[in-house]
């Protein structure tokens, strides 16, 4: 049997509102609801994405942060280019 592979194109966006804990150097990352998007500083919190654990290493930022979807799990590493953490952290 051969199978025959097909190129389909998914377009998707979404949309985050980070929040930065001082208490646990931590920065938790939110879905935005869908039907406040389109409302520029009225976003409002649908539920957690994930939690972004951050680490100081000399002048650079390590982030660090894990989600489960459906079965796959995915992990995020940025070191001296995350920008996020390197704003919300200074």
């Amino acid at each position: 049997m051969i199978s025959r592979l097909t190129k389909h194109l998914l377009n998707y966006s979404e949309e985050y509102i980070y929040r930065y804990n001082a208490d646990e150097d931590k920065i938790s990352t939110w879905f935005v609801k869908e039907d406040t998007k389109q409302v520029d500083g009225k976003e409002e919190i649908d539920y957690l994405f994930h939690d972004i654990d951050t680490e100081r290493v000399g002048p650079a930022v390590v982030c660090r942060g894990e989600h489960l979807c459906e079965l796959d799990m995915y992990w995020a590493y940025d070191g001296i280019q995350c920008l996020v953490c390197q704003a919300l952290l200074t």
